[in-house]
């Protein structure tokens, strides 16, 4: 039994001398990590009132627009990095807030360009003028004219503006008819600023010549139409200084009508109609030629700008654009696209202003 008991120990010994040692080593030092700097989150800019929509397909600046059968339509401008840089465009495309998609459509059949017109008349939209920067033809202007229907998504050529070539002007729609006035006749001389104004009948095809514009001539201005009127203001007369003044066409008596000033001075807006009032978005202003970041309202009942929101903005450092398209469809307004640096930008919003 002694001798048993001598080996059962022996044994024990032997396997707990050759078990691995269990215990938990001395974790080696952490080293510390090397400071990464932080790159800020620019974040959406979007104030009271504005939703974000689906980008538009890329950067645009100088483009038209125009509503038709509960959709937005927007095509031309210029799609590059520089103005002067072989950019401009003939695309069409089409915007339907029921689906918040983008569809291709037929290009415009005229050469690319930008800063040309467009309006609305009986479910047909009409598309012409504008200019082309490029450097291979520097300065052309145009007077061509189409008709786009959105139902068959061709496009026929209907009859050259009355006036000469044009490069930024206003149009707007009273009634049944388009007019269309002011710009510059050479897109490279401020000198050749007009004041001229013509009007469109659809149903005839023809051109009338109107009563000018009151006030200097110019180009850059905005418009838009309430309640039977047309309003144009603001723009850069031939010494390139910005201007406030703004008045009110009435077709009926061809007269025009001084109104109240914008209340800054200011070129490259885009005005447009919500309801009873007039928007006017946008722009460059002032001497510096600072870009503007304001909405502001005009109520002609009692002849009253009055701010109504900053513009919303993809990037909260580049909340203002110069030439955006802006236009309403039922009771809501679509701004966005237009200039800021670079390219331009692409980011589109509804808006209700509150």
């Amino acid at each position: 039994m002694k001798a048993l008991l001598m080996s059962t120990l022996a044994l024990s010994l032997l396997v707990s001398c050759s078990s691995p040692d269990n215990s938990t080593p001395t974790p080696a030092p952490t080293p510390t990590p090397t400071p990464v700097p932080v790159t800020p989150t620019v974040t959406a800019y979007i104030p009271d009132g504005w939703k974000a929509l689906s980008a538009f397909t890329g950067p645009r600046v100088c483009a038209v627009a125009a509503t038709a059968d509960d959709k937005l339509y927007v095509g031309l401008g210029y799609n590059g990095p520089s103005s002067h840089n072989n950019s401009v465009t003939n695309d069409w495309n089409e915007y339907d807030p029921a689906t918040a998609k983008w569809t291709k459509k037929a290009d415009f059949p005229g050469v690319g360009r930008a800063n040309a017109i467009s309006f609305a008349i009986g479910g047909k939209i009409y598309v012409g003028l504008g200019s082309n920067y490029d450097a291979n033809t520097k300065g052309a202007t145009y007077v061509d004219f189409y008709q786009y229907d959105p139902a068959t998504d061709k496009w026929t050529e209907k009859s050259s503006f009355k006036g000469s070539g044009r490069d930024q002007p206003v149009s707007f729609v009273i009634g049944n008819k388009g007019y269309v006035g002011t710009g510059n006749t050479d897109p490279f001389s401020a000198a050749t600023v007009t004041s001229d104004f013509y009007e469109y009948d659809p149903v005839t095809d023809k051109w009338t010549t109107k009563a000018q514009v009151a006030g200097t001539a110019r180009c850059r201005a905005f418009g838009f139409a309430l309640n039977g009127k047309g309003y144009l203001g603001a723009g850069e007369d031939q010494t390139v200084a910005k201007l406030r003044d703004f008045y009110e066409y009435d077709p009926t008596n061809d007269k025009w009508t001084q109104k109240a000033d914008f209340p800054d001075a200011n070129a490259r807006a885009r005005g447009f109609d919500f309801g009873a009032v007039g928007m006017v978005a946008g722009g460059r202003t002032g001497n510096s030629n600072s870009i503007s970041n304001t909405v502001y309202q005009y109520n002609p009942a009692d002849n009253t700008w009055a701010k109504k929101s900053d513009l919303a903005s993809e990037d909260d450092t580049k909340k203002g654009r110069f030439y955006p398209i802006a236009l309403t469809l039922k009771s809501k307004a679509y701004i966005g696209l237009g200039g800021f640096s670079g390219p331009g930008q692409k980011d589109f919003y509804e808006y209700v202003p509150k």
